[in-house]
């Protein structure tokens, strides 16, 4: 082998890096080549294959060394090894005959050599060669910070999916861009359908509109919105979100809004069913005050009259008299009190509607009718199963309707008919109607359902329907009275199932859906042109000719700039000549527009003063990129924490909310486990969570309550949304999870337990002082009102201190009995309104100037007394103390009212230290029979 005679000129005083292993059995012929090489490469002549850039040998050496450079190529890879073999003169191998490669394996032989060898071509083609082995290089580290920055972008990306908040990302114009699963739930839209509409789509018709001229400039400063909006979903259900937009920001402007919309609707159903507890609350008072005092009131003055009677007369006919006519009227108290009693105790006890069988209910219902009723003839026409919603007491409720249809016919042949209809449509449900031919309900009565409003409610059944009214409306039906020329129609609309959720709402069982992002990086073929000085097109690789659309041989000798596409960014361009012009590579990325595409493209200076070209189509990795970019972004503005673990476990992310929620800097959470933030029995609930996602068939997240301990203060209770995050869709890659903060709801649902079991106790209670007692031990224990006491109502018109709490008696030490005028006690307990007094000290009815106190909450209970509860802060008590505060003092005040009325008389002739009084002088605090009246 010779070499040609238009060689390339050797570099002085320089070394190459780039080392070339020659691999030429004839002694001559390798000293030939190596001079041709020489001040162009580093070169290694050795007999084996070591590791160099670049394996120069003779073809027929090639089976000799294949397995080892095979090795070789493939140990680099992706990195490109190249491989050249020098084919003899009148060698029949082809370039595709010399390579042994397999779908999947990079290539052996990259290039052929002809001998006699043209050194200017053969140190160009090595040279070209080499470029490309270090812009792969190059490109190999690239892309391992790509996968690691994507693997980052990927946990804000399940985060965006897996939250429970509604997200959508807008353009400048309010459009949407993109919506994550949970807005899909929340508004009954497709992603598709949002896409390039207004968020405004979703606002009602009726709703005031917030997106207005000043919102949008508010948005255009970057300074972001917050409010609530009334959303409209696909089926007619309305929602309230609150929602938070931010711009996107790029090079100092805004390109994008991000939207999060929280669904409060619950929150706000519950503020509602409260008030609306409150309303029953007001209404029950209104009940009890007027039928309790009335009936029972004037029941005991008869009591009271007989019972003189019995006591100055001796054996007589009229002691026979008195003794009957005691026994009737008790047995009427006694009944009133059972059913106000029941009443109480199924309101109280509340509960999540459930499924009754409505047929199963009426047949024992029947059955009790027709054993105490037994002229009565009841008829039932019910198929033979019914399935309602209803709520806890809806057998008592349907039980007192027949039951009263039946107790007060007093027609000469009464007769009851029940009959069930279950409706299909719609809005399937169930209707039941219960007729009868007796005189019916009195129509001020029907006028006091109809409205909502009291009434004297002359008979003890009053109570009893305002029961059935109540039990069957808070769970989504509804109750209504008709007068029918026999009599009387009582019909009860049960709900279908499908209207009735949590708090009666329509709740949607909302389940993330997991998106997943592909990889798109393979092995490192890029697509290839290579041009002269001239910016003359010398090749063009297939590859190449594929993303350009181009036919790559009819491209070569055409002007680069025609075939390779102009970028809308001139700054592509800029490094494409920059390249030319200072012989040194460079790079760019930019989109174009020719062939809707985003390329990443590096120029290489060549020897012969041109450029060689490597680009690949990026567009999917922009495309996702900047997707993901907008999920880190919503991440962050997310008011939920949220947190990502690597495969062994520990924290690699948290945002802003997370940090906050447990106390911990970033830099101290990072690298941790959750044992940080969690118990040992935490820490195993979310293990066995995350071993059920990972699990065959699995869910995509699942839902779990635990508790999270902060750095500092009380362990808060969470609700945990985890999903497992996966790498090439297969292997486990670790977890990202959002937490909620639901200690608002634990609080209220231990509050509302507690009170139910307060109530139960209440009831038993059979004294005045033991009621007392017990409220004040529940304001301290349950509802945290440390510094509490009852006082009740005596003959002489003052509150008088029954029970008190350690700690009010610490600050003011034994509470003083109040007069008629002169409290702000008083004027709450006349008003039978709760009060909340800021600061007592500024109220013109403050008791004593110079009291510790500064805020009180006062909770009036009935006609009894007032319960207190101070504070030595001012403005110590809220919205919420109050509303519980105030069932706690309904539950005691229906527990006074309904005290034993002979243990009451009896305790009326007996003095507080237990001496004998005039029983017609008694000022018992608990009985309102006593109180003077003005």
């Amino acid at each position: 082998m010779t070499a040609g005679d238009d060689a390339l000129p050797r570099s002085e005083g320089s070394e190459s890096t780039d080392l070339v292993q020659l691999l030429v059995e004839d002694p001559g012929n390798r000293r030939a080549i190596e001079r041709m090489l020489e001040g162009h490469f580093e070169v290694l002549t050795d007999r084996s294959v070591a590791d160099a850039d670049l394996y120069l040998l003779e073809d027929r050496l090639l089976d000799r060394y294949r397995g080892r450079l095979r090795e070789r190529v493939e140990t680099d890879h992706p990195t490109f090894c190249p491989v050249v073999v020098i084919r003899r003169s009148g060698s029949p191998h082809r370039l595709g005959a010399l390579d042994d490669r397999s779908e999947g394996r990079p290539l052996l032989v990259d290039e052929t050599v002809d001998a006699p060898i043209d050194e200017t071509q053969l140190v160009r083609r090595l040279q070209s060669l080499l470029v490309r082995r270090t812009q792969s290089a190059e490109l190999t580290e690239y892309v391992s910070a790509l996968e690691e920055r994507e693997r980052d972008l990927r946990r804000f990306d399940r985060a965006v999916e897996a939250t429970r908040n509604a997200v959508a990302i807008l353009d400048t114009d309010g459009c949407v861009e993109y919506v994550n699963p949970a807005f899909e739930a929340f508004s009954g839209y497709t992603g598709t359908e949002m896409i390039d509409r207004p968020l405004r789509t979703l606002q009602t018709d009726q709703a005031d509109d917030p997106f207005d001229e000043s919102f949008w400039r508010t948005l255009g400063d970057g300074s972001g919105w917050e409010g609530e909006i009334v959303v409209e979903r696909t089926d007619g259900e309305q929602r309230v979100a609150a929602t938070t937009l931010a711009a996107i920001e790029r090079n100092g402007g805004v390109v994008g809004f991000v939207a999060v919309l929280r669904d409060v609707t619950e929150r706000i159903q519950r503020e509602r069913t409260l008030r609306e507890r409150q309303d029953e609350l007001d209404l029950l008072r209104q009940v009890l005050t007027r039928y309790l005092r009335h009936n029972l009131g004037n029941g005991l003055n008869v009591i009271r009259g007989h019972a003189e009677l019995l006591a100055e007369t001796a054996s007589s006919p009229e002691t026979n008299r008195s003794a009957d006519a005691i026994v009737e009227q008790t047995d009427r108290l006694i009944e009133t009190s059972d059913t106000a009693r029941r009443y109480s105790s199924l309101i109280d006890r509340g509960g999540e509607p459930s499924e009754y069988d409505l047929s199963a209910v009426l047949e024992e219902t029947v059955a009790e009718i027709d054993s105490a009723y037994p002229s009565v003839s009841v008829t039932v026409d019910a198929p033979e199963t019914c399935t309602v919603i209803a709520g806890r007491g809806i057998e008592q409720a349907v039980g007192g309707l027949v039951e009263n249809a039946a107790k007060h016919n007093d027609a000469d042949d009464p007769w009851v008919r029940v009959r069930v209809r279950v409706r299909v449509g719609p809005r399937n449900g169930a209707r039941l109607t219960i007729e009868d031919n007796g005189p019916g309900i009195p129509d001020h009565d029907l006028a006091a359902f109809e409205q909502g409003t009291e009434s004297s409610l002359e008979h003890s059944s009053g109570v009893g329907i305002w029961l059935s009214k109540w039990v069957i409306e808070g769970a989504g039906g509804t109750l209504s009275f008709d007068s029918t020329p026999e009599g009387m129609r009582v019909s009860v609309e049960f709900p279908p199932p499908s209207m009735v959720g949590s708090d009666g709402l329509d709740v949607s069982d909302l389940k993330a859906r997991e998106r997943r992002l592909r990889t798109v990086i393979d092995r490192m073929t890029d697509a290839v042109i290579e041009v002269d000085d001239s910016w003359t097109v010398t090749f063009v690789d297939d590859r190449a000719g594929s993303i350009l659309g181009i036919d790559a041989d009819a491209a070569t000798g055409s002007d680069f700039f025609d075939v390779f596409p102009d970028a809308e960014d001139p700054a592509f361009e800029d490094a494409c000549r920059e390249a030319m012009d200072a012989r040194s590579s460079a790079g760019a990325e930019g989109y174009h527009g020719s062939i809707d595409a985003w390329l990443s493209a590096y120029f290489y200076p060549d020897l012969n003063g041109g450029l060689s070209v490597y680009f690949r189509d990026t567009t999917d990795r922009n495309l996702r990129e900047q997707k993901l970019r907008r999920h880190a972004t919503i991440v962050e503005a997310l008011d939920d924490p949220v947190y990502a673990l690597d495969d062994e476990g520990r924290f690699e992310y948290v945002n802003d909310a997370f940090v906050d929620m447990v106390g911990y800097d970033r830099e101290t959470i990072i690298g941790e486990g959750p044992e940080l933030i969690k118990s040992e029995r935490a820490h195993e609930l979310g293990v066995e969570n995350l071993r059920g996602l990972l699990a065959e068939d699995a869910p995509t997240s699942v839902t779990f309550e635990i508790e999270i301990e902060p750095a500092s203060g009380d362990p808060i209770p969470c609700e945990d949304r985890m999903s497992v995050l996966r790498y090439d869709e297969a292997s486990f890659d670790g977890s990202v999870g959002v937490l909620r903060d639901v200690s608002d709801r634990v609080e209220r649902e231990d509050r509302l337990r507690g009170l139910n079991e307060t109530n139960r106790e209440l009831i038993a209670a059979d004294s005045a002082e033991e009621i007392a007692d017990i409220a004040v031990r529940a304001a301290e224990d349950i509802l945290g009102l440390e510094a509490s006491a009852v006082h009740l109502r005596d003959g002489d018109r003052r509150l008088v201190p029954v029970a008190t709490t350690d700690a009010i008696r610490e600050l003011i030490g034994e509470p003083p009995a109040l007069g008629e005028g002169g409290s702000i006690a008083w004027r709450a307990y006349e008003a039978s309104e709760p009060l909340i007094v800021e600061d007592v000290q500024e109220d013109r009815d403050v008791h004593n100037p110079d009291t510790p106190i500064r805020g009180e909450l006062y909770l009036p209970l009935g006609e009894h007394g007032v319960l207190i509860a101070g504070s030595e802060t001012p403005a110590s008590f809220d919205e919420r103390d109050r509303l519980f505060g105030e069932l706690l003092a309904e539950n005691a005040a229906t527990a006074l009212a309904q005290l034993d009325p002979i243990d009451r008389h009896r305790r009326r002739g007996q003095s507080r230290d237990g001496g004998q009084t005039d029983p017609t002088n008694s000022t018992d605090p608990t009985d309102p029979t006593d109180r003077t009246e003005s």
